[in-house]
């Protein structure tokens, strides 16, 4: 650690990014001086650190009020809403374009806190919010609205307590926002959303045209929320990535998509019903057969720019992992099942 910090100090050009776990009041103190001298730096991981007290995100926020960080990474630091009001006290949000504060205990009044900072014109921006895990409930989706109103691109809320006053909140500000609403990835795994919430984001969805990325999985979510979000699929088709598991769809739910993306949607690369309720096999294959044929165009057309642009054909094998993977973790180039 000492010898990397040194580095940091010397202001090393090799590097732009620290990894490092605070657990006392000396590595604190370390990193924090060397950060102030640096100029160089722009990403600061420090998911695991012991930061439940206020006196280390004190020196944190007054050594990143000098510093070029751009990314923090703070994940299950035992940070709570006091720790937020405390690190955001200098005005460090102005800078930031991606803040992970997943599994910390920030409840709804740190949220509040967050978006207040938004208000104050101190987050513009930010690109990227991860808050999966922090026992957010509906007070605090409806604070988030700000975000989405200010340009967020990625927000993660999975695991939360968010329910269809939450969503609602959110949605609207995505309607609200229309085609300039620049979400891409809507990460809302294992919340409250139902069939209810299911048909708001739908309908954001079809006031939107960036998301490419949305996880509903685990949300109690049946046919009824399935049946419109098939139909906005059938026009809108920026959503490449669509994730359904462990909610109770069962085969009338999946024929939605398969409907959809027989006769309309060509652009859907990924959709992962499993865990559902008695899709028969005939409707799984269907889906599986369409998913194929749509990635399978995906690549024809990448090789038809690539050859009026004269693009190295090397680039191919990734092409569709740059194509419908820009978002969170649970995105990869493995074909999910149905």
């Amino acid at each position: 650690m000492e010898v990397l910090l040194n580095r940091v100090r010397n202001n090393d050009p090799k590097i732009k990014e620290i990894d490092i776990t605070v657990g006392d009041d000396e590595r604190m103190q370390m990193l924090c001086n060397a950060l102030r001298e640096n100029k160089t730096v722009t990403k600061l991981l420090m998911g695991y650190s012991e930061l439940s007290g206020t006196k280390h995100l004190e020196q944190l926020s007054e050594a990143l009020e000098v510093t070029k960080i751009r990314s923090l990474n703070l994940r299950n630091c035992r940070i709570g809403a006091e720790g937020v009001k405390v690190l955001l006290s200098r005005g460090i949000m102005s800078s930031l374009s991606f803040l992970d504060l997943r599994y910390n205990e920030l409840g709804d009044n740190g949220v509040i806190i967050l978006s207040n900072a938004v208000q104050s014109k101190k987050a513009g921006g930010l690109k990227t919010l991860l808050l999966a895990g922090c026992n957010i409930s509906d007070e605090g989706a409806e604070a988030l609205s700000e975000f989405v109103m200010k340009g967020l691109e990625e927000l993660d809320l999975s695991a939360n307590q968010i329910g269809n006053e939450g969503i609602d909140a959110l949605t609207q500000a995505m309607i609200v926002m229309g085609e300039k609403c620049k979400i891409t990835a809507l990460e809302l795994r294992e919340n409250r959303i139902g069939d209810k919430g299911a048909i708001s984001i739908s309908l954001a969805l079809a006031s939107t045209k960036h998301i490419r990325n949305l996880n509903l999985s685990k949300n109690e979510i049946g046919n009824e929320g399935c049946e419109l979000m098939a139909h906005v699929l059938s026009t809108r088709k920026s959503l490449v990535r669509l994730n359904l598991h462990s909610n109770r769809i069962d085969n009338q739910g999946a024929l939605y998509f398969l409907q959809v993306l027989k006769n309309h949607n060509d652009k859907l690369l990924y959709l992962d019903l499993s865990r559902n309720n008695a899709i028969t096999k005939s409707t799984r294959q269907g889906i599986i057969r369409l998913l194929d044929s749509n990635k399978s165009g995906v690549i024809r057309e990448f090789k038809n720019r690539a050859k009026k642009k004269r693009i190295e054909r090397g680039l191919l094998p990734n092409v569709l992992k740059s194509i419908s993977c820009n978002g969170f973790s649970w995105c990869s180039t493995a074909q999910l099942s149905v």
